[in-house]
């Protein structure tokens, strides 16, 4: 099962980034792309829990509300929406540092969150820039845990993600709202 789910998830995720990648800013590619995001992170939900990584299966949680806002969000933004969002990042750092203040939290970890939860926010929030190092340097850590956890395929897939983040930092129409 174990197996599956690395294989799976890899996969998704990969898809959700190179969808997210081609797509300009309200391209139904890209919307494709957060909603395979969000699907893959209901997975990785179980496969982070059989993994005993409990913080990435907590901040699979985040990335499924952010994965599934960069699939509905329309140009206008609602503000309950974004204070809600905004709530929702806020606890997922305070659900880490709490974590990190307890020892059940690598740095790699907390690198590897943190990366992915503000990369993605920023991706869904029109700072593509950011959006792409942020992510670049969480899946870069989440390499070094994954590889840690003898989840080879999944470690290589992420090696893959941080190519795909560093096309998406230079790629001409990044576009800024």
């Amino acid at each position: 099962m174990i197996q599956f789910l690395q294989f799976s998830v890899s996969i998704i995720f990969f898809l959700n980034k190179i969808l997210v990648v081609s797509g300009s800013k309200e391209s139904n590619i890209r919307r494709i792309g957060w909603l395979l995001g969000a699907i893959g992170s209901v997975l990785a939900v179980v496969f982070s829990l059989m993994l005993h990584l409990y913080v990435f299966a907590v901040l699979q949680f985040g990335l499924i509300f952010l994965q599934g806002y960069g699939f509905l969000a329309k140009r206008d933004k609602n503000m309950r929406v974004e204070k809600l969002l905004n709530l929702i990042i806020f606890v997922m750092m305070v659900t880490l540092a709490y974590f990190l203040s307890v020892g059940i939290l690598t740095l790699f970890e907390l690198g590897g969150s943190i990366g992915i939860l503000l990369g993605i926010y920023f991706l869904t929030h029109s700072n593509q820039k950011l959006g792409w190092i942020l992510c670049a340097f969480g899946h870069g850590c989440t390499v070094y845990v994954m590889h840690e956890k003898s989840q080879y395929i999944f470690a290589i897939f992420q090696v893959l993600s941080i190519f795909v983040s560093i096309y998406g930092l230079f790629k001409k129409d990044n576009f800024k709202s």
